[in-house]
């Protein structure tokens, strides 16, 4: 991890990460800031506190009172995730950026950094060819079915 101090110093950087993965093909690439380093990075809100640990059901409550009291009019359960996510409530959610510039917008505009520590900026890639797959593949219970059938 690099410390950064001025814009262009940020632009020149990631012109310098881009460039030196040009060759690996078609790939999308997102930011995200966070106003601080946190002990886990890139963690939805809803999990760095302790929302979930006191009242298992405390999204499902949000949802539906945020439903009730026409602070949403989302009918499923991602707009209206979507809807407590912009309103500033906690939500599973995380924000993610086409833009390395709005990443650092978030990363260092005072109203989101109420921190005095070091703000963290990611850069995440990811092939196009394989954006569409998915992450955890269950292997061995689709097998074991495989084996049944055959």
């Amino acid at each position: 991890m690099r410390e950064i101090n001025s814009i262009s110093e940020y632009i020149a950087e990631i012109n310098c990460i881009l460039d030196e993965r040009k060759n690996d093909g078609d790939r999308i690439v997102v930011y995200r800031g966070e106003p601080r380093k946190y002990p886990v990075p890139g963690k939805p809100g809803i999990y760095r506190d302790t929302f979930l640990k006191k009242e298992p059901f405390f999204e499902k409550n949000l949802l539906n009172e945020m439903k009730v009291n026409r602070i949403t009019e989302g009918n499923t359960y991602l707009e209206r995730a979507v809807d407590a996510q912009h309103d500033e409530f906690p939500s599973r959610l995380l924000d993610v950026t086409y833009n390395a510039l709005i990443a650092l917008y978030f990363a260092v505009t005072p109203y989101y950094k109420k921190y005095e520590e070091k703000s963290v900026i990611f850069l995440m890639l990811k092939n196009k060819q394989t954006a569409n797959s998915p992450i955890c593949r269950r292997r061995q219970p689709y097998e074991k079915s495989q084996r049944r059938n055959s």
